[in-house]
Order: C-alpha cells, then structure tokens, then sequence
C-alpha cells in the first residue's frame, strides 16, 4: 500500500500524476483502491517511457509506431535536394537510431526488420512509389 510517510523529507508521491494497474485484479477492486487513495488508474496496454507494456512485441501490428515514425520522418525530408553523402548520413544517424530504443528492449518479428530496411534502401538510392531512380 501507498504510504503517506516519504524515508525523505520533501519526497512525496504524487498521486495527482500516479495511475494504478491491476494485472490478474478484477477493475472494479483495482477502481475502489484508487478512490480510496485519490488516485486515478488504467488497464493494459499502456506506454511508460515512450515503450508499450502489456503488449505482445511479437506481433507485427505491434511495431506500427515504429514503422510509422520513421515514413513521418522520412515524409519531411526532400530527397531531391540531398546529395548522396547526406542521404548516406541521414540513414545511418536518423533512421538507423530511430528503431533502437525499441529494439534494445524488444526483438522485433524479421518481417519489421525487413520492412524498416526497405524503407532505409528506398530512401537512400531515391525510391519513389514504382519508379526506381537515383537522384
């Protein structure tokens, strides 16, 4: 249970900012505890630290985050006005470390693997849609 008793003085949980999660616990007990400590709380899946808990990683649909900030990402750039070398240093400093704090923690399905290295390859060498070109 919460303690109102910090070890330090000025330490203090904040329960305005804290959330419970009950795994294994009905709702409705994890929902009277919360009230009775004036907190609020929450149900899996949630993110903490930017990563997903309660989430199964295996699964593809799992890493569309990912997935989808590296296309936003790559959206913004205009590859036309890049020079091989920056393209070279934008793949490998930006969109090499993007899918790295994931994947620190997580491994990932190859089929993620292989689709954020297509996304790198389609960058690099000026992929747009069908056309294959090098700009």
């Amino acid at each position: 249970m919460v303690s109102s008793e910090c070890p330090k003085p000025g330490l203090k949980i904040n329960l305005v900012k804290s959330l419970i999660f009950g795994i294994g616990i009905p709702m409705t007990d994890v929902a009277y505890v919360a009230r009775a400590i004036n907190c609020s709380y929450g149900s899996l899946p949630l993110n903490y630290l930017g990563l997903p808990v309660g989430k199964s990683m295996n699964r593809v649909d799992a890493w569309n985050s990912v997935v989808g900030k590296l296309s936003n990402r790559l959206a913004t750039w205009k590859i036309n006005l890049l020079s091989i070398g920056g393209r070279l240093t934008l793949v490998k400093s930006v969109l090499g470390s993007l899918p790295l704090y994931f994947l620190s923690i997580f491994r990932a399905p190859v089929s993620v693997i292989s689709h954020i290295e297509a996304l790198r390859r389609s960058f690099f060498w000026g992929f747009k849609g069908n056309e294959k070109r090098i700009v």
